[in-house]
């Protein structure tokens, strides 16, 4: 579903513009707030907490354990909203400095730095008045259950906030932060550290806050290693210039199937007109095509297609059904009839010529599949058009 860009800078003026009034309201009446000694040094348990936080793309079978939603939910509940504001504003700018110093910032308090302040801000915000209109006080069974339902309100807030400007930004409603798994195990960790917190600060006071913090932390950054390893191997994996995986994914993922004898199919496509492209609008052009098929195939993509490139203008596709891989490419073919990239005023279209091949567990090894697929696909070029040529 497409979105307006135009909504974009409005919708981030509308988040600055609230985060600013909200702060400024708190600031208006910081006489009304009391800060204990103790609430200082929380603060700055929660700054260290969130500086360590992991800021990647964590796959659909990775959970990233952060502790943000129990942070702030801590400060508020225990201490006050001006405490978990401050922790963040704090927490997000040490973040910006680390992130310039390694190059991928150009200055700290950039627009992201600013947004995320922002949005948290407002979300500060809401939790605390809900709080306070649902008189959680922790004693009974009830207000437990108010606080899961405030946490889960929380997240889905922080979520909606984020996708939002992301579909503004790139035209397209993006729902990627409301992945059913990711959301439900992000949320069960979340609502169980902040019992723990809550209950052990009310029972042991600081000392017992502290020890959860000692555990916690630590496994924390532990999370955080190990999917910042993952997001390194997946790169090793990616095709930089399509997104879609490399060659070296694709020899190891047919290498596991073949010695498994898992039956799968596999398709090599090739650009019919790439080489035209490049002599006649240059490689730049050349380039822009490669990535607006990538992002044609992804935008069709299920989760049991697997999607390479093999090298050049050559691209490779594998699903375990081999009639479902055929539905699939044609309508791969349908769907560049009518796409199109456009440079100085020149509608430029493509097409692939198909080569289709199926593995049923029989003694052979990777590069026989791949010359199996490869010469049906130059059988497939030949014939000038779009249509898919089986190998037998």
């Amino acid at each position: 579903m497409k979105v307006s860009k135009k909504l974009f800078k409005p919708y981030l003026y509308l988040i600055f513009t609230l985060g600013t009034a909200i702060s400024i309201y708190y600031v208006a009446n910081i006489k009304s707030y009391a800060f204990p000694l103790v609430s200082i040094f929380f603060m700055m348990v929660t700054v260290i907490s969130e500086v360590f936080d992991y800021d990647g793309e964590a796959n659909d079978d990775e959970l990233s354990f952060s502790l943000s939603i129990s942070n702030i939910f801590f400060l508020i509940l225990m201490f006050n909203a001006i405490i978990a504001i401050t922790s963040n504003i704090i927490a997000f700018l040490i973040k910006g400095l680390k992130l310039k110093m390694e190059g991928r910032y150009n200055k700290i308090l950039n627009i992201k730095t600013m947004f995320n302040i922002s949005q948290t801000t407002i979300i500060i915000f809401i939790t605390e008045f809900l709080s306070k209109k649902l008189d959680i006080d922790l004693i009974s069974s009830r207000d437990i259950l108010k606080l899961a339902i405030l946490i889960l309100i929380f997240d889905v807030l922080n979520r909606l906030i984020v996708s939002l400007v992301i579909s503004f930004h790139s035209g397209k409603l993006f729902l990627e932060a409301f992945k059913f798994k990711m959301f439900i195990l992000y949320n069960y960790y979340s609502i169980i550290l902040t019992f723990a917190l809550i209950f052990s600060y009310k029972g042991y006071g600081l000392l017992g806050a502290t020890i959860v913090y000692l555990m916690y932390i630590p496994f924390q950054i532990v999370t955080f290693r190990y999917t910042k390893l993952k997001e390194k191997e997946r790169e090793l994996f990616k095709d930089r210039l399509s997104g879609a995986y490399n060659y070296r994914y694709l020899e190891a993922l047919i290498n596991s199937k073949i010695s498994k004898k898992e039956q799968f199919a596999i398709c090599m496509m090739d650009f019919n007109n790439l080489k035209y492209i490049n002599d006649n609008f240059g490689h730049v052009t050349g380039n822009q095509l490669i990535e607006f098929f990538a992002k044609v195939v992804n935008s069709a993509i299920d989760r049991n297609t697997v999607f390479c490139r093999y090298g050049g203008d050559e691209f490779c596709l594998i699903h375990s059904d081999y009639d479902e891989l055929k539905l699939f490419i044609n309508s791969i073919n349908e769907l560049l009839k009518t796409r199109f990239i456009e440079t100085n005023g020149t509608k430029i279209y493509t097409s692939v010529s198909s080569g289709l091949y199926k593995y049923t567990g029989e003694e052979v090894d990777f590069n026989f599949i791949i010359d199996k697929v490869d010469r049906a696909m130059y059988k497939s070029k030949h014939k000038k058009g779009s249509e898919i040529v089986e190998a037998f």
